[in-house]
């Protein structure tokens, strides 16, 4: 989902708009999912050799069997093709060894044809499963072919590659991604806050209360100039105690600080004061406060990364949750470990 407002696209559960009825998964940041798992796409095809060596290991005997395959066909079309020109020369000869009118040479005449209409069915099934197999077989051929192609194409060239042939490298592998046990309160798995990227950015501190005194200063900047409202000392609690706690908005739903209204009512009004500039404005007239900084990032959740060969589930590249890194944009995420077969 791309979200204009915050200038960034998420992933998130298809059933997420059943939160109301208990349902907690979290969205997770778009840009360092692709990262990560771009980044374990390019140390795979970084590694050619690797990789073509899982190609031809699936691949296996399909060549040789191909080869029997045309091989077999060859040998049914020669059969079908002498059964369709002998048939009329049997059946015309033994007619003309019998008796038509006899009741017994008539039945043997007619058993002659359905002896070999039989052996005509039944080497037109084996021919039609024969064509099936020679076209799987193919299939896989096509696909291996086609990946040792992209291999050596790209292998040299992963930093200058456009969006479209990643696209493209990302549908020949197959490439999946499977998130592993479900997401925690407090925005596991969470989104980029472009209010954190901003205390981050400008390493202000997030003040840790709110004393009568600031209050007072900040008030009616925060009105913006209209009469500041009953709910806005609230929501500005709750918005620097998320800020301090990188939670989600739906974790303040029907909060008593602000009579209990849904979550959106104190998203609209904490994103109206960070795009207007009040917020900024707000915490430079709040004056001297103790504060902690931003927390230092998102943990994604962790993940199983998977380029298919195959088409079954068994044949597949896959890569296991590691350790922590940091993005350049101060995102934190469960990397993963070196691919293996």
């Amino acid at each position: 989902m791309a979200r204009s407002e915050q200038d960034d696209v998420v992933y998130r559960c298809s059933n997420s708009a059943t939160i109301k009825d208990g349902h907690t998964c979290r969205s997770i940041p778009g840009e360092v999912t692709e990262g990560l798992v771009w980044g374990e796409v390019t140390k795979l095809l970084t590694d050619p050799d690797a990789i073509k060596a899982l190609v031809d290991e699936w691949l296996g005997g399909i060549p040789d069997r191909a080869e029997s395959y045309r091989a077999r066909l060859q040998e049914i079309d020669g059969k079908l093709s002498r059964l369709r020109n002998t048939r009329r020369k049997k059946i015309a000869m033994l007619v003309a060894s019998l008796d038509e009118d006899d009741e017994q040479d008539q039945q043997l005449i007619d058993e002659l044809k359905e002896e070999i209409a039989t052996k005509e069915k039944e080497l037109r099934e084996e021919q039609e499963r024969i064509t099936e197999w020679l076209e799987d077989a193919e299939h896989k051929e096509e696909r291996a072919d086609s990946m040792r192609g992209v291999i050596d194409r790209v292998s040299t060239n992963m930093d200058d590659l456009s969006r479209a042939d990643k696209k493209g490298i990302l549908e020949l592998l197959r490439v999946r991604v499977e998130i592993q046990g479900e997401s925690k309160p407090r925005r596991a798995g969470g989104n980029k806050d472009p209010m954190l990227e901003w205390h981050r950015e400008n390493q202000i501190p997030i003040p840790t209360g709110v004393s009568r005194e600031q209050w007072a200063r900040v008030e009616g900047i925060l009105a913006g100039g209209r009469n500041p409202k009953p709910d806005d000392r609230g929501c500005f609690d709750m918005l620097l105690e998320k800020l301090r706690n990188d939670a989600g908005w739906h974790d303040y739903d029907r909060d008593e600080r602000i009579g209990g209204k849904g979550w959106a009512v104190f998203y609209r009004v904490a994103r109206r004061w960070f795009s207007s500039g009040l917020y900024a404005k707000a915490l430079e007239a709040y004056g001297p406060h103790e504060g902690v900084p931003a927390p230092d990032g998102y943990t994604l959740l962790p993940m199983k990364i998977y380029g298919v060969i195959d088409d079954s589930v068994e044949d597949k590249v896959k890569t296991e949750a590691g350790g922590r890194i940091t993005s350049t944009k101060g995102i934190t995420a469960n990397d993963t470990g070196r691919a293996a077969a």
